[in-house]
Formats: structure tokens, sequence, C-alpha cells
């Protein structure tokens, strides 16, 4: 999940004006579209998962349905095709930035709510926790390196950024279910909770005022992180000056 987070947040917006030749407006409309549908598919996906009932738990059916699917959405951000005009390279774009979103909140969502039900104790949720967060971060700095280290070993930029966009894939798809097949879910202790409607639900989340202060200091803390991380490389190729200090794939290749 770091890694095609990552590798999307740095180098996405990026690609669609530098390599693809998208207008920046529509490729930033492309982008907004996504995360604006990445706002309201989460909490569907969570309450959807909430609610499954199967052999596997409520979790893992969706990382293994959606896993292969969700690597290959990845593949697809990096591979535009050549098409007329900006108005086909657009709908291309947006459409299959909101399919990766989707697949990435059904991979990621279940996947972060399946910590608490390895076990009910305390430290050993922290204990797990902790182990997560240690690998996504390095997850994110093989993120921010590796990707275009694929890239500049070839000739051509776009195919460069074709080859790496289908290996972070295989990866993408991979993972998920190592986590499928390498976990073990214990038997529930208690009976499941009782079902509750999705509005009933937001409305009770929402009346939290810790969760509401919670919920600001995440939004405001990842759109600075965000917005740092997009604009980085236009930064240091437009206002620095610093295409010579960076790998060549980096520089404008318009």
């Amino acid at each position: 999940m770091s890694i095609a987070y990552t590798v999307v947040v740095l180098f996405f917006l990026y690609y669609l004006t530098d390599v693809v030749g998208l207008s920046p407006a529509l490729a930033g409309i492309a982008v907004m579209l996504g995360r604006v549908w990445d706002a309201v598919s989460d909490p569907l996906a969570g309450h959807l998962s909430d609610h499954t009932r199967s052999r596997w738990g409520r979790r893992k059916p969706y990382l293994l349905l959606t896993a292969v699917p969700f690597g290959l959405s990845f593949a697809l951000l990096w591979s535009v095709p050549a098409l007329p005009g900006q108005a086909m390279t657009f709908a291309w774009v947006a459409g299959v930035f909101l399919a990766h979103t989707t697949l990435f909140t059904l991979v990621g969502v279940p996947y972060s709510a399946l910590t608490a039900e390895l076990t009910p104790d305390y430290d050993q949720r922290t204990s797990l926790s902790a182990y997560r967060m240690a690998f996504s971060i390095g997850g994110g700095l093989v993120a921010a390196v590796i990707p275009m280290a694929l890239v500049g070993a070839f000739a051509s930029v776009a195919g460069g950024f074709r080859v790496m966009g289908f290996t972070m894939g295989v990866v993408c798809a991979l993972t998920p279910l190592v986590v499928v097949f390498g976990c073990r879910t214990p038997a529930p202790a208690v009976a499941p909770p009782t079902r509750m409607p999705l509005g009933e639900s937001t409305r009770i989340t929402l009346a939290n005022r810790p969760f509401r202060a919670m919920l600001a200091v995440y939004l405001l803390t990842w759109a600075g992180i965000d917005v740092v991380s997009t604009v980085l490389i236009y930064f240091l190729t437009y206002w620095m000056g610093m295409e010579a200090d960076i790998p060549a794939s980096w520089a404008p290749c318009s």
C-alpha cells in the first residue's frame, strides 16, 4: 500500500504533464476526481467489509479478490496510450485513476482493519501496528528511489515508466496475497456486532468530538505532505534549475 501510494503522489502528476503531455489543468482535475471519490469510497468499503461474513473472515476476501486487479490498475496508470486529443487522454487517465483508487480502497481499508482482529491483547496490537508502520516507512523509502532508477535505465522515458509500472504492479498484486495466505485470523470470541445502517453509523461517528478533532489534524497533516510531495519534482526542475543534479529521467521530457 505504501509503495503504491508513494509512487503515485511523487511521480504521477509529473508523468501526466511532462511525459504524456496532458495539460496541467486536466491532469490536476483527473487526480482530484480520484481523491474526491476516495473520500467517499473509504467509509463505504469499511461498512461493506464490516458486514461481510465468510469462511475467510470479514477482511481477507477483499484482499484475495482485488489483489491482482489492484496491481494491474497500478500498471495501467503508467501506460497511457497515444490517444487523439486532450479530451480522450483525460478520459482515459481519469477512468483508470478512479479504478485504481477504488481498488486501493478495497485492499487498504480491510487490510488496515485486520490488525485489530488478529488479537484482543492491547500490547500485541501495539506491536503489530509498530511492525506494520515500520514496513510502511520502508516501502515509502523504496518507492521514492527505485521507480525512477528503473525509468532511468531505459532510453525511452515513456517506456521506462511503463516497465516501472508493471514491475511495481507485480509487487502490489503479490503482497496482499501474502497477507491472505500467511496470516491466520483467530475465530471471534464474541458474537458479531449488530448490523447498523451506513447513515446511522456515520452520524454516530461524526458526533464523536475527539474523532472530529483527530480527523481535522489528520487531513491537515496529509494535505501538507501530499502538496509538498507532488510539487517537489516541479520545484527542483523548474524553479531550482537542478536538472543536472537529479536523474536524467526527472528532467523535462516534453
